[in-house]
């Protein structure tokens, strides 16, 4: 016993020195690259289990393993370092901020910056580079198809409504699609982001999950739009200058048919509803040999192409105390219509200008005292004939070639008695509309830095004010119109005369005040780092409009709170908390508070990792948060009230009071509250070989508690649906995924190469909105909306069991035993299927038609840039997919006015066609209403389409040629934009995108040059 006793302390008092002769001591102290030390250092050793710090001197001291000979220290916001460990043990470690893109600083909500790499949320963001490379009049146009989970649908291609509608992940509320736009960290109720100089933005940042938007409160919940412009530097003064010219055409339109093919159409719709031609054999050969009337009006009072004109010229610069950023454009967009007016008391042409001026100004007050103003004003002027634009065009597709005119050879304006306000006469006789915008966003702040009691610290105050001032002048004329009566004579039509002109004015104002105080804390301490914001956001809009109800002031007031803990510059956890107050509910309910939590973590930071030398970063972030939401303003203000006017009724009973009736106009809800939304969303982000960077999320909201009217009313109850009041019993679920790609390859110094890509892909699903169960009174689909999309169309389904799918025969209709609703079917119209086999054609029947829906599933885009030397070349293609439309009225339907016709009503059903075999691509013409003017399959055409929405190249002239004129940079270039588009609509001459015959977008062909002082 003793001798092993004796062995036990030997054994020990050997082991004990062995221990102490394997440790070492390293010292040494870490810097930036300006010999700043830097405290907080985070330091790993490998096989130890613990993690080491540098002091506040950046000085470290450690005993470690002496078989240790490397080690990795970390430190936000700048390079991971790995240093050998010297025989000495003292080491000098000088550290790299890391500016890669996994690390960029990025705006997040309530005027904040956070690091990429270390953020919890999902956004998109697009940078000033690619937003000012497609030189367009508006903003929001150069985005589509950049932004991962955002859909954008462009309107027309004529300013100022050439703007596009934004969807972020959808819809999300049936009540609308209310967006957030942010400018400079003020939130802009009424701001369009098309208004905006590209020229000023620095960034466009898309908040789409709970943890990015939930500060926002219930104004955010469906989505936000950050909008920064750019600001001022430290330096030398940098003169930023760039004139562009281009010329625009329409991608697509309806031109106007030749006068036999439209005279041949017209008789033979005509003859098919047993009316007499039209057209005789003589006018249809003076049309075939050239000799009769054949206006193209198209091509008569359509400018092509339209001249666009866009100069804009900033200055940047500043020194230690002030640093500014000053930007003026010009924008002018000429008429789309040819003008010949015979008066000098108005100006009928047709044009658009914009006037834009930002200035940001930041002053360093004092050391710990910043403030800063900016301001952002847009002035507009927009003017045309008395006659809108739009319904102009509209009118110019309408009218025949065989429509005499435009006038005599003294002025004198014809047409026939079919157009009575011809297109001519709209452009050019019927006066001047002026419709002049003044806007101004203005915002003041300061930032005091609290550091003197604490580190980490701080203040922050703004005042946002934003104002639109409208004015509209207006000169509007009644004018002459002629034509020729059956002797040849010219004859002025019906009692048409050249008036006078009168005169009318009317002014708006919308002016909005917001007001943000914040306490921020932000500090490291060793391997942790915490954050936190607390702020309070109060605002008032008020409208000099007339309309019920919208003259009265606008109140909202939120408290905010925002925490996040870090760990070891890799584990990451967030909380946010948002508790608002809205007059769009009673007291009792006017108050909700919404919750997010949000994590992230940095798998590439863990030591297992470290030997991975192809992967960059890996991040898991997820987030999950109940949002709120109550800017149903689209239905109206005050909906819990009864909504009771004087007003005079209508009927017989009510005709008999010539006094003025009290009417109740809706019922209200004193227990409505907010709309809510449990939103969820898993993302992760890789970087692989420094090269290629994902970012991939997926994505659940679920809407609950939704305002819509209840359509279960007994009919006892005796009112309409309209009169009842909103109530919150709506649920509606989205889902999907984002993804963004980016691969970078530098070859030398001479070639750079990024490709890029986003794909978007949202699912809507209508789950409850109290509709009415069709089921008992023989429905073949019993709900409408319940079970589907939003925006699901219903129509009749077309039967082609018998080939063709048309009714070749009279004894074919009456064999198929079938009774059509409303108007009976002819010889050659669509043979619909009886769904519910009571062989009456009826709505009963109608059936959800494929993939329509409010809004595209898949919204997508993928470009590449390409720098060599000093040339640069940059392609980018924009696309929708999975969606579908049913088409109708002009350019589809072919009896709208006095016939339009497309190119699919050219195989129309004839006896004569069918009895020959030819094909046949549509149903029997009409000149009025038929069973197959309506929804059917026939008319619902997928509407996916692919657009290359850009093409750049351009060229920089040398730098030493450059450098003798005593400037920093010389660019020309030639860019094109929607110069060409592949589609899946199977009807020709309307834009996929617009989805109308109407205002087109146009192909964009500019040249351009940019200068830099």
């Amino acid at each position: 016993m003793k001798k092993n006793i004796r062995f036990a302390l030997l054994a020990t008092a050997l082991a004990f020195p062995t221990t102490m002769i394997e440790a070492k001591t390293v010292k040494g102290i870490v810097t930036d690259e300006q010999g700043n030390p830097l405290s907080g250092v985070v330091i790993e050793v490998p096989s130890e289990l613990g993690y080491f710090t540098t002091n506040t001197e950046g000085i470290f001291d450690l005993n470690i393993n002496n078989d240790v000979r490397i080690l990795t220290l970390r430190y936000r916001g700048y390079k991971d370092t790995k240093v050998k460990v010297s025989e000495d043990g003292n080491v000098k470690i000088v550290m790299k901020s890391d500016q890669s893109l996994s690390d960029e600083m990025i705006d997040v909500a309530l005027n904040r910056k956070e690091r990429r790499e270390t953020y919890t949320g999902a956004v998109s963001t697009v940078k000033s580079d690619v937003i000012s490379r497609t030189p367009s009049i508006g903003s929001d146009v150069t985005l589509e198809g950049h932004l991962a989970g955002v859909t954008q649908m462009q309107n027309s291609g004529v300013a100022p409504d050439d703007g596009t509608a934004y969807y972020i992940r959808g819809f999300n509320s049936y009540t609308g699609n209310a967006i957030l736009v942010v400018l400079d960290g003020v939130p802009s109720p009424t701001l369009s982001i098309n208004s905006l100089d590209p020229g000023s933005i620095e960034s466009i940042t898309i908040l789409k999950d709970a943890a990015a938007k939930a500060l926002y409160g219930p104004v955010g919940a469906q989505g936000v739009i950050l909008v920064n412009t750019k600001k001022g530097i430290s330096g030398k003064n940098q003169i930023n200058g760039n004139a562009n010219f281009s010329l625009t055409s329409p991608t697509y339109q309806l031109s106007t048919r030749d006068s036999y093919s439209y005279a041949t159409l017209r008789n033979q719709a005509l003859i098919a509803n047993g009316l007499p031609k039209a057209f005789n054999d003589n006018e249809l050969q003076s049309y075939q040999d050239g000799t009769g009337t054949d206006n193209r009006w198209t091509d008569i009072l359509l400018n092509h192409p339209v001249v666009v004109q866009n100069y804009n010229a900033n200055i940047k610069g500043g020194n230690n105390r002030v640093q500014f950023f000053v930007h003026g454009g010009y924008i002018h967009q000429g008429s789309i219509y040819k003008t010949n007016f015979d008066s000098d008391k108005y100006d009928p042409t047709n044009s658009y200008q914009r006037f834009s001026l930002v200035s940001n100004v930041d002053v360093n007050v004092f050391k710990f005292l910043k403030a800063f103003i900016s301001t952002n004003l847009r002035y507009s002027n927009n003017n045309q004939s008395a006659e809108s634009v739009s319904s102009i065009y509209n009118e110019i597709i309408r009218q025949p070639a065989t429509l005499i005119g435009p006038t005599t050879s003294d002025g004198k304006v014809l047409t026939n008695e079919y157009f009575g306000n011809p297109a001519f006469g709209q452009i050019n006789r019927t006066g001047q509309y002026t419709y002049r915008t003044t806007n101004i966003n203005a915002n003041f702040g300061l930032d005091l830095d609290m550091s003197f009691i604490t580190q980490g610290l701080s203040t922050r105050g703004l005042i946002g004010y934003q104002s639109n001032y409208y004015d509209v002048f207006k000169k509007n004329r009644t004018y002459a119109r002629y034509t020729y009566d059956n002797t040849g004579n010219l004859v002025i039509m019906g009692s048409s005369i050249d008036s006078p002109i009168s005169i009318a004015k009317y002014t708006s104002t919308f002016y909005f005040m917001n007001i943000q105080a914040f306490i921020d804390y932000k500090r490291t301490f060793g391997i942790h780092s915490v954050e936190a914001t607390a702020g309070y956001l109060a605002e008032d809009r008020i409208s000099d409009g007339t309309s019920r109800n919208w003259s009265l002031p606008m109140n909202r007031i939120s408290w905010n709170l925002h925490a996040k803990y870090g760990l070891l510059d890799r584990y990451f956890i967030q909380y946010d908390f948002n508790h608002s107050g809205s007059e769009q509910l009673k007291k009792g309910n006017r108050f909700h508070s919404s919750n997010t939590i949000s994590g992230a973590w940095v798998i590439s930071k863990e030591l297992f990792m470290q030997k991975v030398n192809w992967l960059n970063m890996l991040k898991l972030r997820s987030s999950y948060g109940n949002l709120t939401y109550d800017n149903f303003y689209s239905i109206g203000r005050f909906l819990y009230l009864d909504d009771i006017r004087n007003e005079q009724g209508a009927g017989v009973i009510n005709s008999l009071y010539t006094a003025a009736l009290i009417k109740e106009y809706q019922r209200g809800n004193a227990n409505l509250h907010w709309e809510r939304s449990k939103q969820l969303n898993i993302g992760v982000d890789f970087t692989l070989f420094n090269a290629l960077s994902v970012s991939l999320d997926y994505w659940n909201n679920q809407q609950t508690d939704m305002i819509v009217r209840s359509e279960i009313v007994p009919e006892l109850l005796g009112v309409s649906n309209s009169y009842l009041p909103y109530q919150n019993i709506g649920k509606m679920n989205n889902k999907g995924i984002d993804l963004n790609i980016n691969y970078l390859i530098k070859k030398g110094k001479n070639l750079i190469i990024n490709f890029n890509a986003n794909l978007g892909y949202n699912r809507n699903k209508v789950q409850n909105i109290d509709e009415l169960d069709l089921s008992a009174d023989n429905y073949a689909y019993p709900y409408r909306r319940t079970g589907f999309c939003r925006g699901q169309s219903f129509g009749y389904e077309i039967d082609y069991s018998n080939g063709n799918g048309f009714f070749n025969s009279k004894s074919e209709i009456i064999n198929s035993g079938l009774t059509y609703s409303g108007t009976a079917p002819r010889v050659g119209d669509f043979i619909y299927k009886d769904q519910n086999g009571d062989k009456v054609i009826d709505e009963r029947d109608y059936v959800p038609l494929a993939s329509t829906k409010a809004v595209p599933s898949v919204a997508y885009g993928f470009g590449t840039d390409v720098t060599y030397k000093d040339f640069d070349l940059h392609i980018f293609f924009q696309g929708i997919g999975d969606y579908a439309r049913v088409y109708s009225g002009l350019g589809i339907y072919e009896n709208q006015s006095q016939g339009v016709y497309n190119t699919h009503h050219e195989h129309a059903w004839t006896a004569e066609r069918y009895a020959a075999g030819e094909s046949i691509t549509y149903p029997t013409l009409t000149t009025t209403t038929s069973s197959n003017l309506v929804s059917n399959s026939f008319f619902t055409s997928r509407s996916d389409f692919l657009r290359l929405k850009n093409l750049t190249f351009g060229y920089s002239l040398p730098h030493s040629l450059v450098k003798k004129l005593h400037l920093e940079k010389i660019r020309v270039y030639f860019s094109g934009e929607n110069l060409f588009t592949t589609t899946k609509l199977k009807f020709k001459n309307i834009d996929p995108e617009t989805g109308t015959v109407g205002l087109p977008i146009n192909k964009i062909y500019n040249f351009g040059l940019n200068i830099n002082i």
